[in-house]
């Protein structure tokens, strides 16, 4: 995702926690991919990276692959990314300093205090696994605390996101994109329009090679739970092929208009990663 392509989004307070319903593994996972180092480690180097906001350095720890369009990372930054990456670390994450860091499988949180961030907020960042190893900041903005906290609506999450599996699996876009967080970068980068969306996941699925037509033809993956902080759930999804995918739900956001919003479901996915190819 654009990290936080955004707005300056906050999560909302989103009720009280409703249980751990866990989701049921698929049958036959294979293993998941290793990291390269701790989180701890990536999370470091991104503070320390962030005041001469060099993009030959950010791009290390920022800027997922599949965001970039790759099929594997390692692509110099191009002048586009390096903007990007620079208007982060000068507004979202200009002072960031690490507090605290959750690693979640191939998925995890880090908070940390920041310019931006007012009363109890912290900075927060949400990190995936890319496909060489590396740690990639996917997502960040100002949240309420996340780690430590008790989670919420986890019953419900674990619900959207196998709803959301049985929609792409049945190409039916309808329910995807209402199973889609108004923040992702499939909707926002559709500009908010279903119909974009659909004609563009439509032409994925007649690529046999694309993620969309590859969990078409797994009948039997099933997203797993990895775990939790207060308004994020972390899923792996491993095809039968050696596929391994991250999902990221979230909690609604503040920010947006809840007319908008409205078309959501919540939780709703975040991001949808490739982090092992087949």
């Amino acid at each position: 995702m654009a990290l936080a392509a955004c707005v300056a989004i906050a999560l909302a307070g989103c009720g009280g926690g409703d249980g751990g319903g866990e989701t049921k593994p698929g049958a036959r996972a294979p293993a998941p991919p290793a990291a390269k180092e701790p989180l701890d480690a990536a999370a470091r180097r991104l503070e320390a990276a962030l005041p001469k906001a060099d993009c030959e350095e950010l791009i290390h720890v920022m800027l997922h692959s599949i965001e970039r369009g790759l099929t594997k990372p390692g692509a110099p930054p191009r002048a586009s990314e390096c903007e990007l990456m620079r208007d982060e670390a000068r507004s979202g994450l200009r002072g960031y300093r690490v507090t605290k860091v959750k690693e979640i499988g191939v998925g995890g949180f880090s908070e940390g205090t920041g310019a931006e961030a007012r009363g109890d907020s912290t900075v927060g960042v949400v990190w995936l696994l890319d496909s060489d190893g590396s740690w990639k900041a996917i997502f960040n903005a100002i949240f309420r605390p996340q780690i430590e906290q008790p989670p919420q609506l986890t019953r419900l999450a674990d619900a959207n996101v196998r709803a959301f599996v049985k929609a792409l699996r049945a190409s039916d876009c309808p329910t995807a994109w209402r199973g889609l967080h108004v923040g992702s970068r499939f909707v926002r980068g559709s500009g908010g329009k279903r119909e974009r969306y659909c004609a563009s996941i439509g032409k994925a699925y007649r690529d046999p090679k694309s993620a969309y037509s590859q969990i078409k033809a797994d009948a039997s993956a099933a997203p797993k739970l990895l775990g939790r902080t207060r308004d994020f759930s972390f899923y792996a999804l491993a095809l039968e092929n050696g596929r391994y995918m991250a999902i990221v739900l979230a909690g609604r956001v503040g920010g947006i208009a809840e007319s908008e919003q409205r078309e959501h479901v919540n939780p709703s996915v975040l991001e949808l990663v490739t982090v092992r190819q087949p």
